[in-house]
């Protein structure tokens, strides 16, 4: 094998040569040389700097996480092709990777035309959870997701494809190959785990909130960036970001925003810490367009609110106290028209059944 050019004993660049660069290499469309690979499109990724013992480390980790996900059959991942990363700590190879070549837009170029309805955008985001919840089961974060590193394959949303696992962590690698003391990360959402600091760069935690940070930019069109900006602002409470949710519908816009609520907190203990539960408060959004804006949407609100500084306990008893007390307005303003209503009017009787129908408090957990 050719130490120079290691990539091109296989493979040749069409008449498209570069289509696009990254932080750790350079994208090229490429062509299988001989019959040892199906004939197509591949994707191929050359380090940028091959004299960096960390970036070639870094593609081996990539190629290796790739290769385990792969095995795994983990859905939505681009399948690996070719690499020669084994010799990350020979300096005279030159290292590089081929995947397959995922036909369709990032996430950039899918909204270019203008911001994704909300529904379409959940159901984006819930295809790319189970992406992510496949790979932290197996024990990889990626650390570096946003609309760059997403492509929608033949723009379907069903078919978000996770892609650049080039700052990812597999617990699988040795430890003495994984580069520290570094930010990870990236600017669509600076995360304050991801500073070398931290002792949190392995958490992936922060992996849901970029996925969060994605679903803000989707329906938004802006990207979150910070926590909090200057003013203390999370991104949904810029005005920018206020004006865009606003023309959702109410009973939307009050849940993506408890979402958001959560997701952008500062101290990542307090912000969404399975996704599990993250994937059931979006599913919850889509059912609620066919629900009526219910009572226990209305205790969910206001526990929301309350719960950074009520304890439990106290927020249950002040809640069914606000019950008991709607509770018997209704009661009152029945009793009122039943006084009004000559006694034989068919309706009398719905009238007092429905000031019965009351028997007990709903379950509030």
């Amino acid at each position: 094998m050719s130490k120079k050019k290691p990539w091109d004993e296989n493979w040749k660049l069409p008449k498209q040569k570069q289509i696009g660069s990254g932080g750790q290499g350079l994208i090229f469309l490429v062509e299988p040389k001989n019959d040892l690979f199906p004939p197509g499109k591949y994707i191929l990724k050359k380090l940028k700097n091959q004299e960096s013992l960390e970036r070639r480390s870094r593609m081996h980790i990539e190629v290796t996480a790739i290769e385990r996900l792969n095995v795994l059959d983990c859905p939505n991942i681009p399948k690996l092709i070719d690499s020669n990363s084994q010799y990350f700590r020979d300096k005279d190879v030159p290292l590089y990777m081929v995947t397959e070549f995922i036909e369709g837009s990032t996430l950039y170029d899918f909204i270019s035309k203008g911001i994704m309805d909300v529904f379409d955008a959940i159901n984006l985001t819930l295809n790319l959870l189970k992406t992510l919840e496949f790979c932290h089961e197996k024990g990889i974060v990626h650390r570096d997701i946003k609309p760059a590193n997403i492509i929608v394959k033949d723009n379907n949303i069903d078919t978000p494809f996770l892609i650049d696992f080039g700052l990812s962590f597999n617990k699988e690698d040795d430890i003495n190959v994984t580069p520290i003391g570094q930010d990870v990360g990236n600017r669509f959402l600076v995360l304050p785990e991801h500073r070398r600091e931290s002792g949190l760069q392995r958490d992936p935690r922060s992996d849901i909130t970029q996925i969060c940070g994605i679903l803000f930019f989707l329906i938004t069109g802006k990207e979150p960036l910070y926590l909090s900006d200057e003013k203390r602002n999370k991104p949904h409470q810029t005005e920018k970001a206020k004006e865009k949710l606003s023309k959702l519908p109410e009973h939307i816009l009050l849940r993506i925003n408890m979402v958001f609520d959560t997701a952008f907190i500062e101290m990542i203990d307090y912000r969404w810490q399975s996704i599990p539960a993250l994937i059931n408060a979006l599913t919850d959004i889509l059912e609620s367009e066919n629900q009526k804006y219910n009572e226990k949407f209305l205790i969910d609100r206001i526990k929301h609110q309350a719960s950074s500084n009520i304890k439990d306990g106290l927020f249950i008893n002040v809640a069914h106290k606000f019950l008991d007390k709607v509770y018997n307005i209704v009661d009152e303003l029945i009793i009122e028209l039943n006084s009004n209503i000559p006694k034989d009017n068919p309706k009398l009787g719905l009238l007092i059944l429905g000031s019965k129908a009351r028997t007990e408090q709903p379950e509030i957990d």
